[in-house]
């Protein structure tokens, strides 16, 4: 659940970095996309070693918190 979760907040955050590169939008700044998820069920049975290996891969910095 929790891969699922984290799988389709980067993939709406891909197409977010397309359609800013296809308009020429400039951000002032080099902060990335914050990707929230995380229901509690899949929040607390996350690892720190899960973790780890999910934001290799992402566009932007991972979130994990219950309750969402």
């Amino acid at each position: 659940m929790l891969t699922g979760e984290v799988r389709l907040a980067n993939d709406a955050a891909a197409l977010a970095l397309e359609v800013r590169e296809e308009l020429g939008i400039r951000v002032a700044s080099d902060q990335p996309f914050v990707l929230s998820v995380g229901s509690t069920p899949t929040a607390q049975s996350a690892t720190a070693e899960a973790k780890l290996q999910i934001t290799s891969m992402l566009n932007g910095t991972l979130e994990l918190h219950a309750g969402m």
